[in-house]
């Protein structure tokens, strides 16, 4: 679905242009006629996250994500109905040009078809021995092809659900297929490096094509009108196929940065590509020769390119948040488009030159005003519940005090008959000796969770240093909590595990004197620094503990874990003060802002949680994510919020704004540690990958790779003086490198 993937989100996003012209227009104005979604030639090769796929009657969206296959209401973005459970489904949707169907390429060498009114099945069509690499329907419908690792074309005949042609010529896997405007031609690209094009109705091969040198083809896609057939090759060069007379002209891009995407203007005289060295490049199509290159603002891989219907005016995207206008005659830069959350993935024009829509990683869709440089609207695709979430968190702390009930945990009324009627809030039941309800099967919340989110990192765990610097504290698997004076490689003091369950958690609190621990035993537990002494332990969390943070002024304690509550607790009177409500998911870690004021919490939905630590008012929502988020961190002027995710990515966010600023793309696996030095000035992150990346906080570049650990690296920290990073990593072991 290489190139069916752009046409699906560029019908998307004429969908919502197509919504928001409407909901504007007056009986006196004509209405707006859009192109059909099928008219926007252009080719993407650097797939993202999420697939996004829009009905022609533009009134629904399906999502691919992490929870299976979910139709959206295009106008508010709600969730409508789930198609598929998690996992079915891993790549590649597209709607039938009718809309009443929906296919989807399935685990190993199925594809689905699902009704798209209704959300049932209507037949798995099993015909590749391998994996499936690519999907397009035909401009009618009735065709569904299909290309596999098993170097076979496959057309099936959508109503009967079944095989109606294999087309066999390629001698290695099918990465690439696209059916010409017409519907008569289809092409195939593979790994053989060879450019098959196939008489639709017969099935005969027309013609083989073979470029030189022999590349594997990586794309392709036709021209407006069809004449002119781009392929992409790894060996990063594009090819021009003239398909009436089956010359070509290669185009070299210059070095060995591989081509993402990919676009022909729409009078097919222009082709614009980007690649993933940052370039965009325009072409003379009829010669091959370059008309212009530009360098991206951003520095990052250029993801997406798009003319509007002028063709005086590029569009280019990439892994950022931001969208730039190019003048497509100077080459200078018209605009910067800012106002997505996430890195954007898709964007189309209008038919005038005001308008444009994007569409980002985390389902946000804004139409843009191009005069006024700003949005005019946008939508956001959210299931249902979200809203729910929000009416839910801190309905139990925030009784009505003119009622004779206060709500519980979940929600819910306590009974005048209830022993916990006369208190204020679950805080208070503890306090009475009353044990608070469990979350049951029926709460709103918890019916959610479709399957737990181990997390049982092995080594050690977490890695923190007291705020004067001088010592460093440990936890490990084994519920062993260490302390040590940095450069000894003998710990100063060691605290053995309690219970033999894993300490995940560790905190100085301010005056370094006392250390605060958490573990899979569901205690909190504050410790004397200096001589191991226990000082007390805070019983409340029914689940595993994966965090623990205290408050700069040493007063409050955080706590998160194997359950949707953040609990706060005084270390003066130590009692839990109180339970923050509003996750959807097991809640992975939790930090403390600067000033103390704010406090950041981050669960396995992906989501991070902003709240009020005065008032436990939920403040913000940071969608961004689509896996775990395992770490944060708040810059030391407060100003910025650094989160590593389980989708590789560490992400940099506006706190006052609660607006993603920058996606820091380095990592090769999860990234399960963040932390900012001391100045602000450098940031560390950490995972799965084994390497600790330093940051350069002002310019979002990297500036050190370091390697050295053997094992995943659960947790960062730097010294007091910002020259030393310590990483704690699964075999158990703490580095220490000093940075130059």
């Amino acid at each position: 679905m290489w190139c069916r993937q752009r046409i699906c989100l560029t019908a998307l996003l004429t969908a919502f242009l197509m919504l928001v012209s409407s909901t504007q227009a007056t009986e006196s104005v004509a209405p707006v006629t859009w192109a059909s979604p099928g008219s926007d030639q252009s080719l993407r090769i650097h797939r993202s996250a999420v697939d996004f796929a829009i009905s022609p009657d533009g009134e629904t969206v399906a999502r691919v994500g992490r929870n299976g296959i979910v139709l959206h209401d295009v106008a508010s973005g709600l969730e409508r109905i789930a198609v598929a459970d998690a996992g079915v489904v891993v790549s590649n949707i597209a709607f039938s040009p009718d809309g009443t169907m929906l296919a989807g390429v399935g685990t190993g060498s199925r594809i689905f078809l699902w009704d798209a009114n209704s959300g049932t099945q209507r037949a798995v069509l099993s015909g590749h021995d391998d994996i499936v690499t690519a999907i397009a329907f035909s401009p009618d419908g009735k065709i569904l092809a299909s290309g596999g690792r098993d170097a076979r074309i496959v057309l099936w005949d959508v109503d009967m659900g079944a095989v109606s042609r294999v087309l066999s010529g390629h001698a290695n896997a099918v990465s690439a297929i696209a059916f010409s405007p017409d519907g008569e031609v289809l092409a195939s690209g593979g790994e053989d490096a060879a450019i098959a094009l196939w008489d639709v109705v017969s099935g005969k091969t027309i013609a083989i094509l073979q470029g030189t040198p022999a590349s594997a083809v990586s794309g392709v896609v036709f021209s407006p009108d069809g004449s002119t057939l781009a392929s992409l090759g790894a060996d990063a060069g594009i090819t021009l196929w003239d398909l009436n007379s089956g010359s070509h002209i290669l185009i070299p891009t210059g070095n060995s940065a591989p081509v993402n995407t990919v676009a022909f203007s729409a009078d097919g005289t222009t082709l614009a590509s980007g690649t993933q060295d940052a370039r965009i490049e325009l072409w003379d199509v009829a010669t091959g020769q370059p008309r212009s290159t530009m360098q991206a603002l951003s520095g990052a891989a250029v993801n997406g390119v798009a003319f509007n219907f002028a063709g005086d005016t590029l569009a280019s995207l990439g892994d950022d948040t931001r969208i730039t206008l190019w003048d497509a005659a100077t080459s200078n830069v018209q605009q910067i488009l800012v106002g997505h959350r996430d890195n954007v993935v898709d964007l189309v024009f209008g038919p005038d030159p005001q308008s444009m829509a994007s569409v980002a990683r985390d389902g946000q869709i804004i139409e843009w005003d191009l005069v006024a440089g700003k949005a005019r609207a946008t939508a956001q695709l959210v299931p249902h519940q979200y809203a729910a979430d929000r009416m839910l968190a801190w309905r139990e702390v925030a009784p009505d005090p003119s009622s004779n009930s206060a709500p519980n945990a979940s929600g819910t009324a306590v009974g005048a008959s209830s022993p916990a009627n006369a208190l204020a809030s679950p805080m208070q039941a503890l306090d009475a000796g009353i044990p608070m309800p469990k979350a049951s099967s029926d709460d709103p919340v918890m019916a959610k969770k479709k399957k737990p989110h181990s997390r049982n990192w092995k080594g050690v765990t977490a890695i923190t240093v007291s705020p004067d610097g001088s010592l460093i504290g440990s936890a490990s698997d084994d519920g062993t909590v260490r302390v040590w004076i940095d450069g000894n490689v003998q710990p100063r003091l060691t605290i053995p595990g309690r219970t033999g369950a894993a300490a995940t958690g560790i905190a100085f609190i301010m005056d370094g004197k006392r250390l605060a621990s958490v573990g899979r035993d569901s205690a909190v537990r504050i410790w004397d620094a200096i001589t191991g002494t226990p000082i007390k332990t805070l019983n409340g969390h029914e689940q595993p503990i994966r965090s623990v943070a205290a408050s700069p002024d040493g007063v409050l304690l955080a706590s998160v874990g194997e359950e949707t509550r953040v609990m706060i607790w005084d270390t003066t009177t130590q009692k839990l003060t109180k339970i923050l409500m509003g996750h959807t998911d097991f809640v992975n870690a939790v930090a403390f802002s600067p000033d103390g004021g704010l406090l950041a919490s981050a669960d396995a939905n992906g989501r991070i949680l902003l709240w009020n630590v005065a008032t436990g008012e939920l403040l913000r929502t940071l969608l961004g994510h689509y896996d775990d988020v395992n770490g944060i961190a708040f810059s030391p002027d407060g100003r910025l919020l650094a989160s590593a995710g389980a989708d590789s990515r560490v992400l940099l966010w506006d706190v006052a704004l609660g607006q993603q600023l920058q996606a820091l793309n380095g990592h090769q696996a999860p990234v399960r540690a963040v932390a900012f030095s001391r100045d602000g000035t450098l940031l560390a992150t950490g995972g799965e990958d084994t390497h600790v990346l330093i940051w350069d906080v002002a310019t979002r570049r990297l500036t050190l790779d370091l390697a050295g650990a053997a094992a995943a690296i659960n947790s960062i920290a730097f010294s007091s003086n910002g020259k030393t990073v310590y990483a704690a990593t699964e075999l158990n072991e703490i580095h220490r490198w000093k940075l130059p």
